[in-house]
């Protein structure tokens, strides 16, 4: 390399670094405005404790403009119940309207774990005669196995543990991304036919790609698709449409006034504008029903509405005397974990039944994420502490984005050290 050419290298990163550097000092000059602005307010000087409380929210609103979030609503769960909860930022962003406990956000794969819980409803129901070793071909109107081990049944229990070898083909590979996710996640109003076009040979959408080489059960991938199958078996067991079941086995008797798969059915002032972010500005996504996916991805709900579902798992399945899991089913989700072996390298990342278990900040946490365009949000358990925390927002990078993933981190380490208060 001549003096020039290193020379010329060294200017790029001067000038890349010197980039950064603006960009994060116009981020912290935003919230450092909003922090001062806050402390004009002279009755928070009068006592440590209001000083604290500035401090934090002036931590996460630095979080939250870092990560690029529109909003962020957060709370803490202890001995049964919120001790803690607040919202930052803004549900819409052009028209500046506040976020709040209230605010309605979409959940996405939070979904999972709201659509197993009420599977495991009708496993517990004799009524329904369901047991998790079923071969699903028992209940499916066409025939399904992985073409290359068509002798090994696909089981329920592989399904909710991600086991039954099926691969999210059109959101996990370039050529699936490019050429599939367009016309494959089209919202189908018939989700049967959507898996048989997809997953059975000579459907329409039909890629061998969609089965992993490796017979049913025999090891653990993160599946959506294997999901969407879940649903599908759910609606044919329970005899009526999910939205129906779960208002009135899930929703009503938990209190979950403002949640809801149907967009029409939920207060729409209530609701948080979905937001991509490019060339530095938000793009707002257009709101709209999941149609055949919304058991899976499709969930709408509050801050305080989750919080009463979390506390039911944190309780071993009871939320303020209303039941809606026995205690060892309860456990049964929550224990029986398999590694999830392929498309992660992440140490210590354990799947049960719509439940994982992930070490972060040194802590293991269990639960659940949801990502979809528009939304990111965590509902998590640390169960040595026995403390929950759900984070809701109306913002994502679908592509992966370190820098948030660090921000999260940072946030929870915040949660955790204010959790001890309590």
């Amino acid at each position: 390399m001549t003096q020039i050419e290193n020379i010329l290298m060294q200017l790029n990163k001067v000038k890349v670094t010197s980039i950064l550097l603006i960009i994060l000092l116009i981020s912290v000059s935003n919230v450092q405005a909003l922090f001062f602005s806050q402390l004009e307010n002279k009755t928070y000087l009068n006592n440590k404790n209001d000083y604290d409380e500035r401090f934090f929210d002036f931590k996460m609103n630095f979080y939250r403009v870092l990560g690029s979030f529109p909003s962020l609503s957060t709370c803490i769960i202890k001995d049964d119940r919120v001790v803690w909860s607040r919202s930052y930022g803004y549900s819409n962003v052009y028209k500046r309207n506040l976020a709040s406990t209230d605010t309605i956000y979409s959940v996405g794969s939070i979904s999972k774990t709201i659509l197993t819980t009420g599977f495991l409803q009708l496993y517990e129901n004799e009524s329904y005669g369901v047991d998790l070793d079923d071969d699903v071909n028992k209940y499916l109107p066409f025939s399904l196995s992985n073409p290359k081990y068509p002798n090994v049944n696909i089981t329920i229990r592989m399904l909710l543990s991600h086991r039954s070898s099926i691969f999210d083909y059109f959101g996990f590979s370039l050529k699936g991304l490019v050429f599939d996710m367009p016309k494959v996640l089209d919202f189908p109003e018939d989700l049967g036919e959507w898996l048989r076009n997809i997953l059975v040979p000579g459907g329409s959408m039909y890629r061998e790609e969609y089965w992993l080489d490796f017979p049913p059960g025999e090891s653990a991938c993160y599946s959506s698709i294997g999901f969407f199958v879940v649903s599908y078996l759910f609606e044919i067991i329970a005899g009526e449409k999910i939205e129906d079941y779960f208002q009135r086995n899930i929703f009503e008797p938990l209190g979950m006034k403002d949640t809801s798969y149907k967009l029409e059915e939920l207060d729409q002032n209530k609701i948080a504008t979905p937001y991509i972010k490019k060339l530095g500005f938000y793009i707002p996504l257009k709101n709209k029903d999941f149609k055949g996916f919304a058991g899976v991805g499709g969930l709408r709900t509050t801050l305080n509405d989750l919080s009463n579902f979390l506390i039911a798992h944190m309780n071993n399945g009871s939320y303020n005397n209303v039941r809606i899991l026995k205690n060892e089913t309860i456990k049964l989700m929550h224990n029986t974990i398999y590694p999830e072996t392929v498309l992660t390298s992440a140490e210590g990342y354990y799947y049960g039944y719509g439940w994982w278990s992930s070490p972060v900040c040194g802590e293991r946490l269990e639960g659940h994420g949801g990502k979809i365009p528009g939304c990111e949000c965590k509902m998590v358990v640390n169960q040595s502490s026995k403390t929950g925390f759900i984070l809701l927002s109306n913002h994502d990078n679908m592509f992966g984005d370190r820098l948030k993933e660090k921000i999260f981190v940072n946030i929870f380490s915040s949660l955790f050290e204010k959790a001890e208060n309590y």
